[in-house]
């Protein structure tokens, strides 16, 4: 689209609409010379001409004989000086009409130089001399067509201006009805899209939000408008997080949370995924757009799965001890207990649930093994010893390559390792023994030690102590020891009977 501003004071020409009498508005932002000259601000409004503008007045009182009359081409006047911070500046001004407007247009000359004063003086003085200038018909009708050509010129000089500016203001019209046609279209999506959505400025207040937001939370615009997000919808224990996230979002560009909860205005939590996005024009960030989308349902079926999982874990543990009766809900026992003491080291929810579905499976290697061995009275034979410490290695060789979201294969093979390397199959030290392996083996011991086997009878609850405390800090881990041995002196795992469903 053209520059109409630039056109016009490139020209050295401003355009002014008629709106009462003596009265006019300009098309566009005026020239620093006009405003010097009128005495008016380059954003004034309306151009009152009057009694303080002599010669405009009587040029305006002129044209209003002409104005509206269909046979009105363009009326000029002929240039007159005004003075501008001591310096007189020459004008002259047209009167035309557009689609039906009256318009007004006042072009610049120049300023006045000593030459061009002298000009204008000896014009002067000749205007009064003008018949003694043109004594013959020949001299009149000759300056009269130098005058023709002069209007010619200065009429297709104001003929290409209005078309220019006719030509901005339609280009001007159409940019303002496409812009105004997306505005609908965006606000269309805002208002329609099923997710809840928060337009933020750059300091976290609220701008505006769609409807969902206000079903998924209950607020009204009127009530959060100008209030920090987090002190509407975020309770206390996310704070950090909801901070976290606006910063990444304004600085970085994108923000996650794939499951975390925010504050319905009622007081209830409810379940939600946030994207958080920054919001920039021209370079410059103007705030932040967030959407919330509730995953209540999405976590039900989530649990119900996971809950039809572990059943399923829990059968197949069944079903894989009915081959050894002497061990049955060892599984279940040693699940149990890791999942508490994971409790008791301030675990997640996810590592709790890896942690149970390992105990449930970690002796799964053992349906490789003939019953004749795991069933057998009395003490083992070396190579039957070996045989059934395989039985870590097929654990592993089962679980391993299923899509899990925990490392249970991990868990089955290393769950007789030891922090001092004395453990199997592949002797690890320190911290190659992962948390999960420190966790079922010291469970695993207290639940075998406790139970009876075909090779001996279930040990007292000393003999566990004493087990435990003198490989405290060397063999097994020394803080999973010392909460094992909490739960057994509260009796909250009262050793052989936790076995029992």
């Amino acid at each position: 689209m053209h520059d109409i501003s630039q056109l016009l004071s490139s020209l050295d020409i401003v355009v002014l609409s008629k709106t009462g009498p003596g009265e006019f508005r300009p098309f566009v932002t005026v020239p620093h010379w006009f405003s010097v000259v009128f005495g008016v601000s380059d954003k004034f409004q309306h151009l009152v001409v009057d009694a303080g503008l002599p010669f405009l007045e009587n040029f305006v009182i002129d044209a209003d004989e002409h104005w509206g009359h269909a046979d009105l081409h363009v009326l000029w006047s002929g240039p007159w000086t005004e003075e501008a911070d001591g310096d007189e500046v020459v004008l002259e001004a047209g009167a035309t009409t557009v689609d039906g407007d009256s318009v007004l247009v006042v072009k610049r000359l120049g300023e006045t130089s000593t030459e061009m004063q002298e000009i204008l003086q000896t014009a002067r003085e000749q205007s009064l001399r003008f018949e003694d200038l043109f004594r013959t018909e020949e001299e009149r009708e000759k300056y009269r067509r130098h005058l023709e050509k002069e209007v010619q010129k200065r009429t297709r000089e104001l003929e290409y201006t209005v078309a220019q500016l006719r030509q901005a203001v339609d280009e001007l019209n159409t940019a303002k009805d496409e812009t105004a046609r997306q505005r609908e279209y965006f606000k269309s999506l805002f208002n329609g899209t099923p997710e809840a959505v928060v337009l933020l400025d750059q300091e976290g207040l609220v701008i505006d939000f769609n409807p969902a937001f206000f079903e998924l939370f209950g607020l009204s615009i009127e009530a959060a408008r100008g209030r920090h997000i987090d002190d509407l919808i975020v309770p206390p224990r996310k704070k950090e997080e909801a901070k976290a996230l606006s910063e990444t979002a304004r600085s970085k560009g994108m923000a996650t949370a794939n499951d975390t909860v925010r504050l319905k205005s009622d007081g209830s939590l409810v379940s939600v995924s946030v994207i958080g996005a920054p919001v920039v024009l021209g370079g410059t960030g103007l705030g932040v757009i967030a959407s919330y989308r509730d995953i209540t349902d999405q976590k039900v079926a989530q649990q119900r799965l996971e809950d039809s999982f572990i059943d399923l874990v829990e059968t197949v543990a069944r079903a894989m001890e009915s081959s050894d009766p002497y061990t049955a809900g060892h599984q279940r026992g040693v699940a149990r207990m890791a999942h508490r003491v994971g409790e008791l080291l301030g675990c997640d929810e996810a590592w709790l649930e890896g942690i149970y579905v390992g105990g449930l499976l970690h002796d799964i290697g053992k349906i490789s093994i003939p019953s004749s061995i795991l069933v057998k009275p009395g003490a083992l034979r070396q190579e039957e010893w070996l045989v059934l410490q395989s039985h870590t290695v097929r654990g592993y060789e089962i679980l391993t390559g299923t899509s899990l979201p925990w490392r249970v294969d991990l868990m089955a093979r290393h769950h007789h390792e030891r922090l001092d390397g004395s453990g199997y199959p592949d002797g690890l030290k320190g911290p190659e023994v992962t948390l999960e392996a420190r966790v079922l083996a010291v469970c695993d011991v207290v639940e075998a030690i406790s139970s009876h086997r075909p090779y001996r009878p279930a040990r007292s609850l000393s003999v566990v102590e004493t087990e435990l405390k003198s490989g405290r800090g060397t063999r097994y881990d020394a803080g999973v020891v010392d909460i094992v041995l909490g739960l057994m002196a509260s009796g909250e795992f009262p050793l052989a009977d936790s076995r029992r469903a």
